[in-house]
């Protein structure tokens, strides 16, 4: 990883205190936090100062002096031990609040980017650089207003005082300027195998998922299993043994430059004390001063370090957010008459590559309340086309119209109540069976989703389930079974009732008997469905079939063969 300016201010703009400053509070906090970095650099000068005074009064024996020094030696020595402490308590609301808005961004964005976009993220990947980047920010606002900016005006005060001392200053300069060298070609070169032991780390986390979730065919199959993530989790460890190998070797370098420039120049005060041209005062200022420069630089070279580890996932979240957002018109069109179609495919076009077009000029009009069925062979389509439906994907020419209204000029808080699309790889969310039901819905009273899982036969699953529609589903809903699943979605809506329902296999994981239950119970309260299947027993329970051939749509009748 190269450090430039680009990604500096990218950074700086990821992790902007914006919005943590709007509350005026904030605000406050943030200027009197800025003015005790320069009291604490006053206070980290003075103590020096303060020292040498107090030498110098008692070789001299001017014991007034003395005490009026060690005062206020204390009070300096107070203010910089504590500080850094109340800098941290000050700036820590700001942080906070612009880390969580940050995760809230990242959900946002993720759903503002087109679909295709999306399917071309490696979303565990996505998820643990958004739970490392908690550390990212910190880091990075501890570098930046805590460390950078205190370190350089205490450097530019150190040189200042050592000069007056002699040619010190002139050593000083050379030797902080070769410590950064090192420092900066040290990190580059250690990032270098962070990142690769990070990206090995996210492949190790992303197996032992799957293979968590997978439980059902790993555990046939456990010695090639446990095979595999042992090479992986081998390879991880020998790879951050690599990286923290090259850290440690980056401190000893740096650690041993500063104290060869540190012990030759207090070996110079000594020689200047010998032949009186420095007191023991000015060589304690000396030391004073040093420390004061070194100690700080020290703690950068570390600060620097977890910002060029956060780095790794700062350019990562930076990249996430610079995929553009899915551009949706808002143009308000006439609302529809009763005679428009329910859905209408004007000269769609679409293609998932550059090579081959999907479909290409398709067209197609469903009337308000008819039940269609859409079947074809595997890869034929199905799913894009209800994807296009449901305005997932975006056609690359013509219009989708949805009640005579361009399907993308629609907002959403109106769409989703014009269509709705349960997915053929149907996922739910590692919440409650109510929650999953009731999720985009509010106050949504008990005994209406019990009449809809009376009618889905979700009830007997409900009754069963040791806390009943509290009960957990897992993540993805592993804990339900597939058929179970699917008449949590379907139950699901027929609570929200959209004009347009749009069903990929929906029904597949389930008997003949309770798919026939299940649908008449859909077409009675659902006007338009549309489903994709496979299955000899959906197409005989709707009104027309269409059968998806070559990127076409081909009026069809269910015949004996077909059976």
């Amino acid at each position: 990883m190269d450090f430039n300016f680009e990604l500096f201010k990218k950074t700086f703009f990821l992790f902007s205190p914006y919005q943590g400053l709007k509350k005026t509070g904030q605000r406050w906090r943030f200027i009197f936090a800025t003015f005790l970095i320069l009291v604490d650099v006053a206070a980290a000068s003075l103590v020096p100062y303060y020292t040498k005074t107090i030498v110098d009064s008692l070789a001299m024996n001017v014991l007034n002096s003395v005490w009026i020094a060690l005062f206020f030696l204390g009070f300096f020595w107070i203010l910089e031990k504590t500080l850094n402490h109340i800098q941290e308590i000050l700036f820590f609301p700001i942080i906070n609040n612009t880390i969580r808005d940050l995760y809230y961004k990242v959900v946002e964005h993720t759903h503002e980017i087109s679909f295709k976009d999306y399917q071309k993220l490696s979303i565990p990947e996505l998820i643990n650089c958004t739970r490392r980047i908690s550390l990212s920010a910190r880091s990075f606002f501890n570098v930046l207003f805590l460390m950078i900016v205190p370190t350089i005006i205490k450097l530019i005060v150190a040189i200042a005082v050592v000069t007056q001392l002699g040619f010190f200053g002139f050593g000083l300069l050379p030797a902080i300027v070769l410590a950064a060298l090192i420092l900066n070609k040290g990190i580059r070169w250690y990032i270098k195998a962070r990142e690769a032991a990070w990206s090995t780390t996210d492949t190790v986390l992303m197996r032992i998922n799957d293979s968590l979730l997978n439980t059902k065919i790993a555990r046939f199959f456990p010695q090639y299993e446990m095979e595999k993530i042992k090479t992986l989790v081998d390879n991880e460890a020998e790879l951050w043994y690599k990286t923290n190998t090259r850290l440690q070797s980056i401190y000893i370098c740096f650690g041993t430059w500063l104290g060869l420039t540190i012990t030759a120049l207090l070996s110079v005060a000594v020689l200047g004390i010998q032949q009186k041209t420095l007191s023991v005062g000015d060589f304690v200022l000396l030391k004073g001063q040093l420390i004061a420069a070194f100690l700080p630089f020290k703690l950068l070279a570390v600060e620097c370090r977890q910002l060029a580890e956060s780095l790794v996932d700062i350019k990562k979240i930076i990249q996430f957010f610079e995929i553009p957002k899915q551009q949706n018109s808002t143009i308000a069109e006439p609302l529809p008459s009763k005679s428009c179609p329910a859905l209408a495919l004007k000269n769609i076009t679409f293609s998932h590559d550059e090579n081959t077009a999907l479909f290409e000029r398709l067209n197609l009009e469903i009337a308000q309340g008819e039940k269609i069925a859409i079947y074809g062979e595997s890869s034929c389509g199905k799913s894009t086309l209800l994807s296009l439906m449901c305005t997932l994907y975006q056609p690359h020419e013509g219009r989708l119209l949805l009640q005579g209204q361009d399907a993308h000029c629609i907002p959403k808080s109106v769409l989703k109540k014009m269509i709705h699309c349960i997915p053929q790889d149907l996922r739910l969310f590692n919440l409650s069976l109510y929650d999953n039901l009731t999720y985009g819905l509010s106050a949504v009273p008990l005994n209406l989703i019990l009449k809809a899982a009376q009618l889905t036969g979700l009830i007997e699953l409900i009754e069963k389930m040791p806390l009943g529609l509290e009960t957990l589903v897992g993540e993805m809903g592993t804990k339900l079974s597939g058929g179970e699943k699917q008449k949590v979605a379907l139950t699901r809506a027929l609570l929200l009732k959209p004009d347009i329902l749009l069903l990929d296999e929906t029904t597949n994981s389930l008997n003949v008997e309770s798919e026939s239950q299940i649908l008449e119970a859909i077409f009675s309260t659902i006007p338009t469905v549309i489903i994709a299947t496979h299955r000899s027993s959906t197409l005989e329970q709707v009104d027309k079939i269409l059968k998806l051939e070559n990127g076409l749509l081909l009026n069809h009748k269910l015949s004996p063969a077909f059976v």
